[in-house]
């Protein structure tokens, strides 16, 4: 728990550094010391933990020996790789903003979120379907068919966000169905003040990295606050935060529209 607690605040720091993802001070390297200073630890603490972290694989480091988050610099990687794709594609107007092979978001394997989504056909005109084709974002067709879902990718952003609560370590038909609900209603349902919660499948990636971000702002589900009776040896698990009663507990707890 304190190496992945190191971990947490120190992709926090990553994330204001230069590169991207890497831990730098000044364009060098940051050692065991400054970043424990970061954090409140001392310097034999902070090398202790890194070393935990380095060798579960956790935290990694350049030839030059400076700390980085692999998931941080792939993550900006592929965040540059779209911008400069639409950038490009956008000169074949905004269908080529969505092809790969005009300079739209890279390929990935079949299957994945970036590959052409089915069931995203063009809308018959209407004044929504304007608004969504000005917008980029396009809406389920009226078949019902959604963005495939990849159930690792749902894993990942909870092991990411949440690395405190128990890992996922076995993707079971069970598990695999789960998810495919939660990504159903991410995709079709609506926030409290009507807004629809995702229309595509970028838009439900971010929503569900959110969600786990709420539930991570959350004392109980975390528990930072005591437990008693049922509640006592309970812990909030993926399995827990696919479920209704999980939405609810997360969403109806959120001051702003989730």
């Amino acid at each position: 728990m304190a190496a992945q607690g190191l971990w947490i605040n120190a992709m926090c720091v990553a994330h204001e550094c230069d590169p991207y993802g890497h831990l730098t001070v000044n364009g060098k390297g940051m050692n065991a010391a400054q970043l424990g200073r970061q954090v409140g630890l001392s310097a034999k603490e902070a090398e202790a933990l890194l070393a935990e972290l380095i060798d579960a694989g956790v935290a990694r480091r350049t030839e030059e020996g400076v700390l980085y988050s692999h998931r941080m610099v792939k993550d900006e990687d592929l965040r540059n790789r779209r911008a400069a794709g639409g950038k490009e594609g956008a000169e074949h107007g905004a269908k080529g903003a969505e092809a790969g092979s005009k300079g739209g978001r890279p390929k990935v394997s079949k299957g994945g979120f970036e590959t052409p989504l089915p069931g995203f056909e063009k809308p018959p005109p209407s004044s929504s379907s304007s608004s969504s084709e000005e917008t980029g974002a396009k809406a389920p067709s009226s078949s019902g068919k959604l963005p495939t879902c990849e159930p690792q990718l749902i894993v990942d952003l909870y092991h990411e966000v949440l690395p405190e609560l128990p890992q996922v370590r076995l993707m079971t038909e069970k598990r695999k169905k789960a998810i495919a609900g939660f990504w159903r209603f991410v995709l079709t349902s609506t926030k409290s003040d009507g807004t629809r919660r995702a229309q595509t499948a970028d838009q439900a990636l971010t929503w569900i990295r959110n969600y786990f971000g709420r539930a991570r702002d959350n004392d109980f589900l975390m528990g930072r606050t005591p437990r008693a009776g049922e509640h006592a040896n309970w812990q909030c698990d993926l399995d827990f935060l696919l479920t209704d009663r999980g939405k609810t507990h997360v969403i109806e707890k959120t001051k702003e529209p989730a």
